[in-house]
């Protein structure tokens, strides 16, 4: 899916346009305060704009906005985050500081000011910051997010190769799973954390006009609405559930990623009709390790420690490397019967070796930056793979699914 905004570079040019922006965009809060004055507003802007660290953004040619990332030793300052209030509620904002964010990523964290009590917090909120501290002038707040973040952000280019090998890989044990669940015509269906389009694809195909499939996910871009299914921006671990009586509820290497991790069960189960059935697909990378299970040789040797250090970055980020195997007892203690699960094992083929490059090309900055490999190494082990030296697997799939009672 085309995002509907763009970014270019800012010139000096876009000064006298962002300063009216820039009241547009603030003075309800400034006048809610107490706090607003033009030509201060104007006089601090110029003092603080720097075009180099600027980003303008545009929806249909046209220059709707502005961001900035200030980098210091201590922290990266997002600055200059306006936007047009005429598309205010469209996600846009949202998805423009995903992006950027996941663009200047490091080890620093982010911080902003936000006026006290400003709506403007809640997009900061679903985004990951927090509280810091207070401003001294009893008008402002720091907020602050921690750096690193997911390290498989759909905002980076190779999100595409992605789930295109995920959907080769695991689409089949999915969709065998929604056969054995009954999933009919009629049904109204809930994809959480979809990524890309072939879960939700699949899913309208076989409920048809009379069922219902809402895919939601923190970023929506890969999605397409025009595909028989809705499309909704949600942060499964942050927001309400976005509706109930649903026969279905369905995620799929989701849960991993999410810190309020019970929230988001508690929320899916929540969503469930009486006899509604949930299904969860999570990875356990600590049941198979490895990303050369023989490991005959140095090529298999580098590309088994490079899943190491990959697993180690997950790791300083939150992420459950074991929650693949405490699915059943977590279905069974959120109130659901009948559950079971299994787990599917791909060994090697060429989706595995597109899976393994996406991926690595995805962290490859993350690695060097945190002292794990070089570049030297991620080289070798990517031309190991497009020389089909490897044979190499993936984790584990556990599925675990149960129905809710009534």
């Amino acid at each position: 899916m085309v995002r509907p905004w763009t970014l270019r570079p800012a010139t000096s040019a876009d000064a006298p346009w962002l300063i009216d922006l820039k009241a547009a965009a603030m003075r309800p809060d400034l006048e809610r305060v107490g706090r607003w004055d033009a030509d201060r507003s104007r006089r601090r802007f110029l003092e603080a704009y720097v075009p180099a660290n600027t980003d303008v953004i545009e929806v249909d040619g046209r220059a709707v906005g502005s961001v900035a990332v200030r980098p210091e030793h201590d922290a990266q300052w997002i600055e200059h985050f306006y936007l047009d209030p005429q598309l205010h509620g469209r996600g846009i904002g949202g998805e423009v500081l995903r992006h950027v964010m996941a663009a200047h990523r490091d080890a620093r964290p982010f911080r902003l000011v936000v006026i006290r009590g400003s709506a403007a917090r809640r997009l900061y909120e679903r985004l990951g910051f927090v509280h810091a501290y207070d401003h001294d002038n009893g008008v402002d707040e720091i907020l602050d997010a921690p750096g690193g973040g997911y390290l498989l952000d759909n905002a980076q280019a190779e999100a595409g190769a992605r789930f295109g090998a995920l959907a080769e890989l695991f689409d089949p044990s999915t969709f065998r799973h929604f056969d054995a669940l009954g999933v009919a015509a009629g049904w109204r269906c809930w994809e959480v954390g979809a990524g890309g389009p072939s879960v939700p694809s699949w899913l309208a195909a076989r409920v048809g006009p009379a069922g219902r499939v809402l895919a939601t996910d923190i970023d929506v871009a890969w999605l397409d609405p025009g595909a028989g299914y809705e499309v909704l921006r949600h942060d499964v671990g942050a927001e309400p559930p976005p509706g109930d009586g649903f026969d279905l509820v369905h995620a799929r290497l989701v849960l991993v990623h999410v810190p309020r991790r019970e929230a988001a069960l508690a929320a899916m189960v929540s969503a469930l009709r009486p006899g509604g059935r949930l299904l969860i697909e999570e990875a356990d990378p600590m049941l198979q390790p490895l990303a050369c299970p023989d490991e005959s040789g140095p090529a298999q040797r580098l590309a088994n420690r490079l899943k190491h250090d990959f697993r180690t970055l997950m790791a300083g980020r939150g992420v459950d490397l074991a929650y693949g195997r405490k699915l059943p007892r977590l279905l069974r203690e959120a109130g659901l019967t009948e559950v079971a699960a299994d787990a599917y094992f791909p060994v090697t083929g060429p989706a595995c070796d597109r899976l393994e490059r996406a991926t690595v090309e995805q962290i490859r900055a993350r690695l060097t930056a945190a002292g794990l490999a070089t570049d030297e190494e991620i080289d070798r082990h990517l031309t190991n793979l497009d020389a089909g030296l490897l044979d190499v697997a993936t984790s584990p799939m556990v599925s675990a699914w149960g129905v809710r009672p009534g």
